[in-house]
């Protein structure tokens, strides 16, 4: 059943959109309401399921397209995670929904085709027939969906994360194997017999370099040193990266990082996360922060061109913020190593991350055990090595150097450039 916010959004109406001063308890409880008080509690008794206490992790932006977060506590101790988003459905969200609001709503705001949020949270379903360890959603009462309704927003529930995240340079051995064999159990599924037609593009593509390239060539970053630098590796990169059909390819995670690993005191791997359906981020928001640092550092002749070099190009810059796609599975072999195969030098934890071998070799041997590389991705690896160095330099140099300023995170790319620099390889083989 609809509550009334949903009938005025399906009227045509704009659905009431929160701010993170504005969560309620009444809210919170109406949310919970939705869901089986026995699986609020993990299986335990129903009582259980009463609300202890939540609070807001993180809020929508001014432009609606961003979730909310809200981190519950039931009195049975256990802890879940509501994801909300105001203008399109969050990934998981998305499977078993066919109601005409849904439809009707995402199309009225030009967000991600629900076919698409549909065709992701495909992929979490069949995940759960293999046993993947991840995080999934939870259904509510009819089980007919995920989607439920938090103060006018479509919501998804899940079970709080269980396990520990490592900070970066942090893993060990026995993770980083843990790590290899469940992207090599994640490339050896089968998800076309399940339907599954995810998106061939991933965040970070040479193609978004591109564009981001074209976007700042009126500006004042294109001086900058990394501009020049990333618009030569761009055109090296193109002549060997994404050809069609000549790598393996199939659903990836497409955002391997330390932050979607969570492990157990033993080393063991317990959720790998963040398995994101597509979100609608406008550029628009991003837009605005630029425009406000140029004003404030820019003489106004400066400052009204870069805004309107800006502004020509704010459909290009709209763009779909996503993880799981169709992609080469060789771009989440070699952003893991970049995510968990350097570490800082022994008794200098602020040290200049290093490569690490042995990381690297437990990370391969992991993945083997549930798929071996194709000749093929053996001779293109250093190629894609660069390819997923060179995407985390760009996503931090663009993060935090154009989209935000932030002094404390600005130089982050450097460490990325650095490893470009160590990466050596023939690409005439």
């Amino acid at each position: 059943e609809r509550p009334p916010m949903e009938e005025a959004a399906a009227a045509g109406d704009e659905s009431p959109r929160m701010g993170s001063t504005t969560v309620s308890e009444e809210d919170v409880r109406a949310l919970l309401g939705y869901y089986d008080p026995a699986e609020l509690c993990g299986g335990g008794e129903a009582p259980a399921a009463e609300l202890r206490t939540y609070r807001t992790v993180s809020s929508a932006d001014a432009d609606g397209g961003a979730r909310n977060v809200i981190a519950i506590t039931l009195a049975c101790g256990r802890k879940l995670h509501a994801r909300c988003c105001i203008a399109t459905l969050t990934g998981a969200g998305a499977g078993g929904t066919d109601s005409r609001e849904d439809t009707a709503t995402t199309t009225r705001r030009g967000v991600e085709p629900l076919r698409r949020a549909q065709n992701a949270a495909a992929v979490l379903r069949v995940l759960r027939t293999e046993e993947f360890p991840t995080v999934y959603p939870m259904y509510v009462r009819t089980g007919a969906t995920c989607v439920s309704y938090f103060a006018g927003m479509r919501a998804v529930l899940y079970p709080a994360p269980q396990g520990l995240r490592v900070g970066e340079g942090s893993a060990k051995p026995a993770m980083v194997h843990h790590i290899g064999q469940a992207l090599g159990r994640l490339h050896s599924v089968d998800f076309r017999r399940a339907g599954v037609d995810l998106p061939r593009r991933f965040d970070y593509t040479l193609e978004d370099m591109e564009s981001f390239l074209i976007s700042i060539n009126s500006s004042f970053f294109v001086v900058h040193p990394f501009i020049e630098f990333l618009r030569g590796y761009v055109r090296h990169l193109k002549e060997f990266v994404g050809v069609e059909a000549v790598l393996p390819h199939g659903v990836i995670h497409a955002g391997i990082a330390p932050n979607t690993a969570l492990f157990d005191v033993d080393d063991s791997l317990t959720a790998l996360v963040d398995f994101e359906v597509p979100l609608s981020t406008s550029g628009l928001r991003y837009l605005s922060t630029i425009h406000c640092y140029i004003n404030s550092t820019l003489s106004e002749y400066e400052s009204r061109h870069m805004s309107e070099c800006l502004s020509t190009r704010k459909q290009q810059n709209r763009t779909q913020t996503q993880n799981v796609c169709d992609g080469e599975y060789l771009v989440d072999v070699c952003m893991a190593v970049m995510a968990f195969c350097y570490c800082p030098p022994e008794g200098n934890p602020g040290g200049t991350m290093e490569y690490r071998p042995l990381l690297a070799r437990a990370l391969l041997c992991g993945y083997a055990t549930a798929r071996a590389l194709a000749r093929e991705e053996i001779d293109m690896f250093p190629v894609y090595l660069s390819y997923a160095c060179l995407g985390s330099a760009f996503h931090l140099f663009r993060q935090w150097n154009v989209l935000n300023t932030d002094h404390h995170n600005s130089d982050r790319y450097k460490q990325y450039v650095d490893r470009l620099r160590d990466i050596t390889y023939n690409p005439t083989r």
